[in-house]
This record gives C-alpha cells, sequence and structure tokens, in this order.
C-alpha cells in the first residue's frame, strides 16, 4: 500500500509530518526493545520456543515498518525525511542510559485537541476604565449626539419650508434616533461603573457646576427647576430634558393612572407634561404598534423599568426641537396623514365602482375582500387607540381629552404611520394592475398614437409613469417610434417569444411561441423606501443597515443641499435648498469615498438617507388603483 500511495502522482500524496514521526518512534521503539531483549547474557531470562518466535515475528514488522518508510519516503517534507539517525539507529539505545534518557522524547510533539478548540470559551480580559476615560468616551457620545440633532433640526426645517415631506422627515428622524440608542448601546461597559449614562450625566453636571464655582444643588429661587446660570451648556447634554422626564418618572407609578398636573413654568415642561400621560397611557398596551417611534418605545420602556437612557433623553430633545421649529405648524404631520389616508381610501372605493360588473380570471372574489380589509386598515390608520385605552384602565369618564391629541403633537410617529399607508397602498396598487394589465396595454396604446402624432395634448400621467418605471422593460427595449415595432413591441410584452419574429421560422409551427420569463409586469420602484417597508408596515424588528442599503441610498442621493446663510434669532433656524450635485449618471463625490473607503460620518448618511427619500416621493406616492381605472380596466 505504501509503494501505491508513493506511484499515485494525480495529484501525488503529501504524508503528513506527524505520520512520519509517529512511524519513526515506533520503528524506534520497537528497535530498543529487541536489542534489550538480544544484548541479554546466556542464562539470564529462560526464554522459550515461543519466545523466540516472538522476536523473529517482532524483528519482521520492524522490517516491514522501515520499508514502508522507505517507500513514503520521496513523498515526505524536507525537515522530516532524513532525520531518523536519533530515532532509528541501534547505537541510541546501546550506548548507555544516559544517551537513551537523553533521546527518549525527540519525536514527540504536542498537538492541540481540536475539538478542543472549538468549545473552548473565550475569555475576555476585564477592562478597567477609569473616571477620566468615562468622562471621554461621554464627550464623544455627546458629539456624535449634536452633530445628529443638527442634521434633524435642518431635516424639520425642511419639512416647515416644504423642502422634505413627513415621511422623508420621519424616516430620517427616526433612524437617527435608533442610530443614537445603538451608539449608547455600544458605550454602556463604560459607564457601568458610573450608573449608566445617567450617572454619567449627573457627574458631568456636577464636575461643570463645581468648574464655574456653583454648588452642585445651587439654584438663584428656591422654586427654580434648575440653576439657570449654567442653562446654556447643560442644554447642551440635554439637562434641562433628563430633569422634566426625571421628574415625571418619580410620580409615575407603574400600573397606576398618569393624573400628573405639573407646574406649566418653561416652555419645554409645557409640552412634555401635557404629552407625557399619553405616553404612559400607551405602555398599559401589550401589543406595540409597527408605526411606534423610537420615542415611544424607550418611553414606554422608561414607563415600566423607571429607568431613564440617554437614547430616550435625546429622542425627548428631538421631540422638544420640532415644537420649536414647528410651532403651531406642528400637528400639520396629523394632517398629513388623514389627507394621505382619506385619498388611499377614496381611490379603493372608486376602484371597486370603476370594477363593479368586471372580472377576470386573473383577479378572483378573495382578493376583493383583501383589499376591502387593506381599506380598512388605512382608515384606521389615524384613529385615536388612546380613548380605548383609556376606558381600559378606568380613566375617569367626565375628564374629556381631545381626540389624537398624540397624533397631532407627535409628528414623527404621524410620518411613519403615512409611511405604512404609502407602502401597503402602493403594493396592493401594482399588485393590482399587474392582474389586470390594462396600465400596460395602455402605455404602449399611447405610445402608439403619440408618435404617429394623432394626439393634440400629452397624457400627463401616463408621461409620469414612463418616468418612474423601467421604459426598456415596459416596452422590451427603446419606445417604439414605427408602425412595425409597435405591434413587435406589444406582443413581446405580453410574453410571446422574440422567435415568432425570426424570418427563418417554421411555418408549420402549430401556434406563436410563449417567452419562457412570461408577460411583462410593472416593477416595484423606490428601493429606499421599500427598505423600511418590513418594519414600519409588518412590524419586523429593527436592523442595521447592510451595504448594499447604503448603496441603495447613495445611488439615490445624487443632490447636494445647499445651506443658506438665513438664522432667526436664535441661529438656529437654516434654510435648506437643494441643487444637483452630479449629472445622472455619474456619481456623486460621496458615493465615491463609500467606495474607496466604505465610510460614512453620520451626518452624510442621514443627509444622504434624507435626500434620497425625498427624491422617491413621487415614485412612492404614485396611484397606481386610480390610474388602473383611468387606463381603462
Amino acid at each position: 500500500m505504501a509503494q501505491y500511495i508513493s506511484a499515485f502522482s494525480k495529484p501525488p500524496v503529501k504524508v503528513p509530518n506527524g505520520f512520519v514521526r509517529m512511524l519513526d518512534r515506533a520503528i524506534a521503539l520497537r528497535k530498543r526493545v529487541g536489542s534489550a531483549v538480544s544484548s541479554q547474557k546466556d542464562g539470564q531470562t529462560a526464554r522459550g520456543e515461543d519466545e523466540r518466535l516472538s522476536d523473529q515475528r517482532h524483528s519482521f514488522f520492524v522490517g516491514v515498518l522501515e520499508g514502508v518508510r522507505e517507500a513514503l519516503k520521496p513523498r515526505m517534507s524536507a525537515d522530516v525525511k532524513d532525520k531518523s539517525s536519533e530515532s532509528q539507529g541501534p547505537g541510541t539505545a546501546a550506548s548507555g542510559s544516559e544517551g537513551t534518557l537523553g533521546n527518549l522524547f525527540t519525536s514527540l510533539t504536542v498537538e492541540d485537541d481540536l475539538e478542543t478548540l472549538r468549545t473552548r470559551r473565550r475569555v475576555l480580559a476585564e477592562i478597567i476604565m477609569d473616571i477620566e476615560e468615562a468622562f471621554v468616551a461621554f464627550t464623544c457620545l455627546l458629539t456624535d449626539f449634536d452633530s445628529i440633532r443638527t442634521v434633524l433640526k435642518e431635516t424639520w426645517i425642511g419639512y416647515l419650508e416644504g423642502q422634505f415631506d413627513i415621511v422623508s422627515a420621519s424616516i430620517t428622524t427616526n433612524t437617527a434616533l435608533e442610530l443614537a440608542r445603538c451608539l449608547e448601546e455600544e458605550q454602556q461597559q463604560i459607564f457601568a461603573s458610573y450608573g449608566g449614562t445617567q450617572g454619567m450625566l449627573e457627574l458631568y453636571y456636577k464636575a461643570h457646576s463645581l468648574g464655574q464655582g456653583y454648588g452642585a444643588p445651587y439654584k438663584e429661587q428656591p422654586e427654580d427647576e434648575l440653576n439657570f446660570a449654567l442653562y446654556d451648556f447643560s442644554s447642551t447634554f440635554y439637562w434641562p430634558t433628563h430633569l422634566i422626564l426625571n421628574s415625571y418618572l418619580d410620580v409615575h407609578q407603574p400600573g397606576s393612572v398618569p393624573m400628573s398636573n405639573c407646574e406649566k413654568v418653561k416652555e419645554d415642561k409645557i409640552i412634555l407634561c401635557e404629552i407625557l400621560p399619553d405616553f404612559s397611557l400607551l405602555s398599559f398596551s401589550p401589543r406595540r404598534s409597527a408605526t411606534d417611534d423610537e420615542l415611544t418605545r424607550g418611553l414606554c420602556q422608561a414607563f415600566k423599568t423607571g429607568k431613564l437612557t440617554l437614547a430616550v433623553i435625546f429622542a425627548a430633545q428631538i421631540f422638544l426641537d420640532i415644537h420649536h421649529i414647528l410651532r403651531d405648524d406642528v400637528d400639520r404631520g396629523f394632517m398629513n396623514l388623514c389627507r394621505a389616508a382619506a385619498a388611499s381610501e377614496a381611490s379603493i372605493n372608486e376602484n371597486f365602482k370603476f370594477h363593479k360588473n368586471l372580472k377576470i380570471e386573473n383577479w378572483p372574489a378573495t382578493n376583493d375582500h383583501v383589499v376591502r380589509q387593506l381599506a380598512n386598515t388605512i382608515r384606521a390608520s389615524y384613529a385615536d387607540d388612546l380613548q380605548g385605552i383609556r376606558r381600559r384602565v378606568g380613566f375617569p369618564p367626565e375628564i374629556v381629552i381631545e381626540d389624537n391629541r398624540l397624533l397631532k403633537n407627535h409628528p414623527i410617529k404621524c410620518g411613519l404611520a403615512v409611511c405604512d399607508v404609502k407602502a401597503t397602498f402602493y403594493q396592493a396598487g401594482i399588485v393590482f394592475c399587474n392582474a389586470w394589465g390594462s396600465v400596460l396595454f395602455s402605455a404602449h396604446l399611447y405610445n402608439a398614437v403619440w408618435q404617429e402624432k394623432m394626439l393634440d395634448k400629452a397624457w400627463k400621467d401616463m408621461e409620469l409613469l414612463y418616468g418612474i418605471q423601467d421604459t426598456e422593460h415596459m416596452f422590451a427595449g427603446d419606445r417604439p417610434t414605427s408602425s412595425d415595432q409597435y405591434f413587435r413591441r406589444f406582443c413581446l410584452a405580453m410574453g410571446y417569444s422574440a422567435t415568432n419574429f425570426a424570418p427563418n421560422r417554421r411555418k408549420n409551427q402549430a401556434g406563436p411561441a410563449a417567452s419562457p420569463a412570461g408577460p411583462r409586469t410593472l416593477l416595484e420602484q423606490a428601493p429606499v423606501s421599500r427598505m423600511f417597508m418590513p418594519r414600519y408596515s409588518h412590524g419586523a424588528e429593527r436592523t442595521d443597515m447592510t451595504p448594499n442599503d447604503i448603496e441603495k441610498i447613495l445611488d439615490k442621493s445624487n443632490w447636494l443641499e445647499v445651506d443658506d446663510d438665513e438664522e432667526d434669532s436664535d441661529g438656529e433656524r437654516v434654510k435648506v435648498t437643494l441643487e444637483r450635485q452630479t449629472k445622472p449618471g455619474q456619481k456623486s463625490q460621496l458615493k465615491n469615498k463609500w467606495n474607496t473607503k466604505h465610510q460614512l460620518t453620520i451626518p452624510q448618511l442621514l443627509q444622504s438617507l434624507r435626500i434620497s427619500l425625498q427624491t422617491e416621493t413621487f415614485e412612492f406616492s404614485f396611484d397606481y388603483f386610480m390610474f388602473g381605472t383611468a387606463g381603462g380596466c
């Protein structure tokens, strides 16, 4: 067998070093035993015929092992090929006990047990963090939060001025708050020894107070909420917001109906104290909504545990910033939600009226039932769930609360609800149009009569559809411009094979050939907006963005934001405008940076996401149900 292995050359077999060392050990040990027996003096031991036969078999087996080694020698590595004199030479054993002991373990090696390596638990060394390192880490965390806050202020200023819609602003904001929460969670180990981020906030404030010559509890007036001389600095790390939330948690008892009547001294406290009871009521509901934002999720958790995190405090600060920016227009988000839901529901109802007496095989009656359920779900998107919770927990009926008070004061949640409505309506509309097929028919018919100059005016909705959809997919190539191409492209789009138009096609072939790919359909567009559909429409858990997701965002964000120099009295209002950064098809500087370094700052990512969502507004808001009716379904 050794000779066969050595002769095998396709591919050549390499003898492992461990096997060679084991073979050398076996040969050396058997030789030493044989030498020891043969060197004994006559009469020292009585050896019979059986022992002598055993000695012969032993010597024969040693010869076989040596033959195996010699046969495999060409397939051994150089470092073990000739290393046999120490382990095999008989002189080694005969040179005395000292030499034997010196060479006894020469061929032995220590090998790790692979199974042990796989199951061995990794033990991380304890990281000892002193207070200075914790302060540095906390300062860096606050710096990141501040950069996020700046982007979000710009976002809601842009929403107020009509630059961004409610969906773009809300998704950007909630994504930013999720990133802020992840940043805090990554640093929890550093702050754990000092009471977590809440403890670090207190240390941060006390250190600054002492540095300015104030005692930590100093107040100008006993009834003051805090030392107003330090307000400007303390607001940079959200200390006033922390005090308001913490004071509310002190009086909030899990399981009881919140009846707080906070003293409304400052504007922030007025805003929060009016709306915090509604967040508290939401914590009583065991069912979480898919459109719950980070502030809602974080506050509900805080009401259950009695503990605040920096991410929740930061989310509350962003909530206040939005109120300061929108002022009297803070309920505009709720109006956007009502309009989006009403328009979607009306479109579905009109579609049902139009198709009342129309039936096709591709659209069974069960599909109508699903669409009716969709209309009911859309109608419920702006219903006031809190009124039902108030009744369940025994809220006094004589206390009248404004309907939808939370939604009217919470534009972020309204924007996420609009995203849910649009996403569900958008997806169902494309499925509907593809089943009936009339939009694709109308697209080919309109193109033909337009190219033949048989229309005085363009069909603007269809031209918009051409801009939204992939026309090369719809027309199986470029838009046809000649009469001989209209019918051919239409047949290809309907699923007929191109072989039907081959000049050498057999005339006796039975019927037209079908394409294996089937008929063309309308494609779902708005890739960035659809990234958030599992989260805000289907209730999936938050997942981290993948490099592929970032690629989609950067592909869409070829617009450069330009900040004008206009500011309000507080220096916070910055007008945001959009200008095209690159020509269509060219890569932006940010995309080139991502391709070369795979690095983006958080503000760059948020700004790119905001622009991408805004550029997809027309794609994501297109009414396919209404267009299917207008297209002649």
